[in-house]
């Protein structure tokens, strides 16, 4: 077992430990570290630069417009390790701010965890058979018949999905697979309070990681001190309405269960189609700035420092065929142990999953020229922290920068890189000096550089403690 594979594994342990309800099989894809940061979100704000900064996992084909046939093109690798899944995952880049040079640098993203979980009510209890679904095999196709994007600021009422009558689970309660040209979010960029519900408020979380001792699961961004990395948690929705790939806020065409729990009961009436449950980690190594005294000095990219408006974003590549079959096929807790699920193992490269990688940044459609790592005097798209105590911090001011606005997120509209926008721009002190881009870094957390001896221990230490955590939950 590799080293960071055991970290990898004592993460997911850490989780289902904290994940609410019971446990029924689910498999985890691992990504090991992020493959661009950059302002781009292709949801949100489609051929268009994003309010702030994002950190994107999957397939390498990014682009400000990517849809299902763009990140499945014969180009693309996946850093999931399946190649089947050529879907892209991201959210928004943690910073950490200095007040000794009133800096903000990017945080490295160690790895992330994307997790597959069939979890629910009765309906799910009772869903999914042995069998594959309409005898769909594993063929690795890339379809075009149903590859809609959206347009930013329209609505997507009509961008029905094919496969809502072709797999019916309203009656049955039969898990689905997402359908080609699917996409959604979950969380509020532009929250400023915690979610007004138990459930929302139970979607989002943060663990400050510590091998060595309690690793706590907070509500909001923790203070430390977290030497193994600061992992960001959150649950998206699994009910469909069965008919639209995609809607105006990039929500209302899904929505959670039934009760306070984001992550398991009864699909509402207006939501009866039931999805695998998407829950995603995104572990950031902390570094040399475990331990923040006071509070917390980790800002997200659109300037939250509570977490409150934490989100993430999913856009479907996945062959359907195959995730279908490995639904209906794989049971049982397999983490990321893919062998074990046929549908999955056969497109399974991990060693390729490691070397995916951006080909070339400068050449990716629609991306910001502005440079992204490094100290910045501003965070990118001149971002002001909005809450915390260091509320009013950055932003952009003097010399030839525009005036950002406090409420650039990904849920507002931007102008292209080329031009100048009233409300977020793209330039800023570090990036006037620069004309090349310097690609971010994705260091792997200071944990997983010690010796394999150490980590193996902690490994099988965690294993043996989050087991126990585990078999009690199952009981």
């Amino acid at each position: 077992m590799t080293k960071l594979s055991c970290a990898l594994l004592v993460g997911a342990f850490f989780s289902l430990s904290f994940l609410v309800g019971h446990v029924h099989s689910f498999f985890i894809l691992s990504h090991h570290g992020s493959l661009l940061n950059a302002r781009l979100d292709p949801i949100v704000s489609p051929g268009k630069v994003s309010g702030h900064l994002h950190s994107f996992v999957g397939s390498s084909s990014i682009s400000s417009d990517e849809d299902y046939d763009s990140v499945r093109g014969d180009d693309a690798c996946t850093t999931s390790g399946v190649g089947a899944d050529l879907s892209s995952y991201w959210t928004p880049t943690l910073f950490q701010y200095s007040q000794a040079d009133d800096s903000f640098t990017a945080m490295n993203l160690s790895f992330v965890n994307t997790y597959y979980l069939n979890r629910g009510g009765s309906a799910s209890d009772s869903s999914n058979s042995t069998s594959s679904s309409s005898n769909s095999t594993s063929t690795g196709s890339k379809s075009t018949s149903d590859s809609s994007k959206s347009t930013s600021g329209s609505s997507n009422s009509n961008n029905e999905s094919s496969n809502s009558t072709k797999r019916d689970s309203s009656s049955t309660g039969k898990i689905v697979a997402f359908p080609k040209g699917f996409r959604m979010l979950a969380g509020d960029a532009m929250a400023r309070q915690p979610a007004n519900t138990t459930q929302l408020r139970n979607a989002i979380s943060f663990v400050c990681l510590n091998y060595d001792g309690q690793s706590p699961q907070t509500s909001t961004i923790p203070t430390g001190p977290c030497p193994d990395g600061l992992r960001a948690q959150i649950t998206f929705p699994s009910c469909w309405d069965g008919k639209n790939l995609d809607s105006e806020d990039h929500k209302s065409h899904v929505a959670y269960p039934e009760g306070d729990n984001a992550d398991s009961g009864d699909c509402p009436s207006s939501h009866p189609h039931r999805f695998m449950t998407l829950f995603y980690e995104f572990v950031w190594s902390t570094g040399k700035t475990a331990t923040n005294p006071d509070e917390s000095k980790w800002v997200f990219a659109n300037g939250d420092m509570q977490g409150v408006s934490f989100h993430g974003d999913f856009l479907n590549g996945w062959d359907v065929d195959v995730l279908q079959e490995a639904i209906d096929s794989c049971t049982g807790s397999l983490f990321n142990n893919l062998e074990q699920c046929a549908p999955l193992a056969k497109s399974l490269d991990r060693d390729a999953a490691s070397k995916c990688a951006i080909k070339q940044r400068s050449s990716i459609k629609g991306i910001s020229p502005e440079t992204v790592s490094g100290p910045l005097k501003s965070l990118p798209g001149c971002n002001t922290i909005f809450n915390g105590k260091l509320k009013g911090q950055g932003g952009c001011s003097g010399g030839d920068e525009d005036t950002g606005s406090s409420s650039s997120s990904s849920s507002s509209s931007t102008s292209s890189s080329s031009s100048p926008a009233s409300t977020s721009t793209s330039k800023h002190r570090s990036s006037a000096k620069a004309a090349a881009v310097r690609k971010s870094s994705t260091s792997t957390s200071p944990s997983l550089k010690t010796k394999g001896h150490g980590l193996q221990k902690k490994c099988q230490h965690y294993k043996n403690h989050q087991k126990r955590r585990l078999d009690t939950l199952e009981s």
